[in-house]
């Protein structure tokens, strides 16, 4: 199973990204599940961010927080996969500029789920089937808006391969 690091931003609902992490077949561990007694904080991040096998950023509508730079600034030097997600009305951090996100309305909305899919996917996992599938072309990503979104998101998931393939080169 995979494990994912998970930073998120001010009033950002974590039982729900836990929640659809685990749907995908993915376990998720944070720093506000707590630091075991006798641990400096910063020892314990850092041990959790090396275990994972990527990092789940969410920038909520407040933004993110001192300690969540700090924390994203570690899985950035670590090198791990991020993935990113930015509510519809945050700002993107300038320290995320320069990095692909998704934005989102809701905490497991289409576009997160879509997004989480294709790291997981990226990372060569294959996922459970989500319940709400269907082969048919209506719904949340079709349209013109949803064909640029997969064309985005393939883009991504060819950067994911390509740094498996290539890590020294990130």
């Amino acid at each position: 199973m995979l494990k994912a690091y998970v930073i998120t931003g001010v009033s950002v609902d974590n039982a729900r990204l836990n929640s659809l992490l685990s749907e995908l077949g993915a376990s998720s561990s944070s720093i506000s599940a707590g630091v075991p007694l006798g641990l400096p904080v910063v020892e314990t991040v850092l041990k959790e961010i090396r275990s994972a096998d990527f990092i789940v950023v969410v920038v909520g509508a407040g933004g993110l927080s001192d300690n969540a730079l700090i924390e994203l600034g570690i899985a950035v030097a670590v090198s791990k996969t991020l993935a990113l997600f930015v509510h519809e009305s945050a700002n993107v951090p300038v320290i995320l500029s320069n990095f692909l996100y998704v934005k989102y309305r809701l905490i497991g909305d289409t576009a997160m789920r879509f997004g989480l899919d294709n790291i997981i996917r990226g990372l060569g996992h294959s996922i459970p089937p989500h319940p709400q599938e269907s082969s048919s072309a209506s719904g949340p990503l079709s349209g013109e808006i949803g064909i640029e979104m997969k064309a985005e998101l393939e883009k991504f998931r060819l950067y994911l391969q390509d740094r498996r393939k290539h890590p020294s080169a990130n």
